[in-house]
């Protein structure tokens, strides 16, 4: 495995399980990006707490929103030597052992997948706790955005993505995202015009263990905005 995943983080000081991410950096073949989003609290220090070989901290000077953060250290990793990179959200609703078995994934996904999503599909035998306004919200975003993109996965908002370097991924970390909240829908489209309509390109894995965590809200600010990025993405040319 050789694998590069960053965490986008915005004033996560007082949530930051360090345990728990001393767990995942210990992952063999992962490397590591905490982009430090603008945050006005201490993230900033946390982070570079855990600075060390195969754990790069990267600061950005002003909060551009989790997709902006995301994009500009894939952009990065693009010019580098990683087979795949990809991101995880940083509330810890992810176990290590989903994280860890996601990315050996990568080690046997066949040669035509080029990117591996999480699903959080509430099936028997499986331990999904999710929010159900949430849930709510996100289906009903989801269903009226298939309408636009067909083979859109099922639950695209899942914040646990790998992807095979390839040029067609660098061209699509290449501009800023029009939209802030829906950017992985926004990603799956750049993607999709990049290698086609075949389905074959991506896997979606469900997760075995997923929890909802305290802090990880809509703001109502969000909510305003999801009509119009919802607008941007349904009248997208192309």
């Amino acid at each position: 495995m050789n694998a590069a995943i960053v965490v986008p983080c915005y004033n996560e000081a007082a949530r930051w399980n360090g345990d728990y991410w001393t767990a995942l950096f210990s992952i063999k073949g992962a490397s590591w990006i905490l982009v430090d989003d603008g945050s006005t609290d201490s993230t900033h220090d946390v982070l570079m707490s855990h600075a060390q070989s195969g754990v790069e901290v990267l600061r950005l000077d002003q909060n551009v929103g989790k997709g902006e953060a995301v994009r500009v250290a894939l952009k990065s990793l693009c010019e580098g030597s990683h087979t795949w990179a990809g991101f995880v959200d940083a509330d810890g609703a992810f176990t290590a052992n989903e994280i860890q078995r996601f990315a050996e994934l990568t080690d046997s996904a066949r040669p035509h997948v080029n990117a591996v999503w999480s699903s959080r599909v509430r099936m028997r035998g499986r331990n999904i706790q999710r929010s159900a306004s949430r849930h709510a919200v996100g289906r009903t975003i989801a269903t009226a955005l298939s309408l636009r993109y067909p083979l859109l996965p099922y639950d695209s908002q899942a914040g646990l993505k790998l992807f095979r370097v390839t040029d067609e991924f660098a061209g699509a970390m290449a501009a800023p995202f029009r939209t802030r909240w829906l950017f992985d829908v926004e990603l799956f489209a750049r993607l999709e015009q990049a290698y086609g309509s075949s389905s074959e390109w991506l896997w979606e894995e469900p997760l075995d263990s997923w929890q909802h965590i305290d802090g990880s809200k809509i703001s109502g600010r969000e909510l305003m905005r999801i009509p119009v990025e919802m607008s941007r993405l349904l009248t997208r040319k192309g």
